[in-house]
């Protein structure tokens, strides 16, 4: 497991390095849920916040893009999204993680359908 960190954090740094925000989120999320194999939820939080910050900055540059491929992205990264506010509202739930979890689910793609999914979970 500590290797597998290891190798995802490099990737991660890599990713970072030359600018690829595509890849940089993916090895973002990645990193996120090694802890959560471990049951590590607050370690496992900070990757996710960095893969939502990554994604924040590519959904800027996805404005003038064709409106199929911003359907594609959406479809892609709402896991991301989802699986961060849950992290924030699992155990004992801070003020803090509650206000990040609303942040969060205010910038999710597709919010309201965001929202029903995530009653349903």
């Amino acid at each position: 497991m500590a290797k597998r960190a290891t190798t995802h954090s490099e990737s991660t740094e890599i990713a970072k390095s030359i600018q690829v925000p595509e890849l940089t989120y993916q090895w973002e999320w990645q990193l996120g849920r090694i802890p959560i194999d471990k049951k590590e939820l607050q370690a496992a939080s900070v990757p996710y916040t960095q893969a939502v910050a990554t994604l924040q900055s590519l959904r800027q540059d996805l404005i003038a893009i064709d409106q199929e491929v911003q359907f594609s992205f959406r479809e892609q990264v709402e896991p991301v999204y989802r699986e961060l506010v849950n992290l924030l509202l699992q155990g004992n739930v801070s003020q803090n993680n509650l206000k990040q979890a609303r942040q969060t689910i205010s910038v999710t793609p597709k919010s309201s359908t965001f929202i029903t999914q995530t009653a349903k979970i």
